[in-house]
């Protein structure tokens, strides 16, 4: 696929995510020839950015606090873990692997 510019399209001196297009990117695919406007990143969530400096790379957190787990969930979640660690390396787990962890 081959981006094309909108004759309209602003381009921002410094940060690609501080405006945006009310039109969108005309996008080509030279194997069918199908021609679409790409709108997407309209429905985008504004970020930090300033005119001196671009913040688009960063990521946020978690919008939410997690809360306080109790001592049988995190064990439950350390053990389907160490579940999905040994089958990933192929292995059973051995007699000793389970009992150290009791």
């Amino acid at each position: 696929m081959i981006i094309e510019k909108i004759p309209d399209f602003k381009m921002p001196s410094k940060c690609p995510f501080m405006q945006q297009s009310e039109t969108g990117v005309k996008l080509t695919n030279f194997t069918s020839g199908k021609r679409i406007t790409d709108v997407l990143h309209q429905r985008s969530v504004p970020i930090k950015c300033s005119e001196s400096s671009c913040m688009g790379s960063l990521m946020g957190g978690q919008s939410g606090d997690p809360g306080v787990r109790t001592k049988e969930e995190l064990l439950d979640e350390a053990l389907k873990f160490q579940e999905q660690y040994v089958s990933s390396i192929k292995s059973k787990p051995s007699c000793l692997t389970m009992s150290s962890i009791y």
